[in-house]
């Protein structure tokens, strides 16, 4: 499995900020943009609360289109 992770170093421990499972037909690729878009070079990409909102309504799309499967 590709997994693209973005650590950052604070109080002399790494913290994980960003991670994206890049997939075709993924989940992250459909909540979160496609690999071609979707860069990962944002620490603070999770404070932006709409654009969490945004991820977390596709998700709830993305769920509801598989339970209906």
């Amino acid at each position: 499995m590709t997994c693209k992770l973005l650590v950052q170093s604070s109080n002399k421990s790494l913290k994980i900020v960003d991670l994206y499972f890049g997939y075709k037909d993924g989940v992250d690729t459909f909540t979160t943009g496609h690999p071609a878009e979707r860069r990962i070079d944002n620490p603070l990409i999770w404070d932006d609360q709409e654009w969490v909102d945004d991820v977390f309504e596709k998700l709830e799309l993305y769920e509801s289109v598989l339970s209906v499967e």
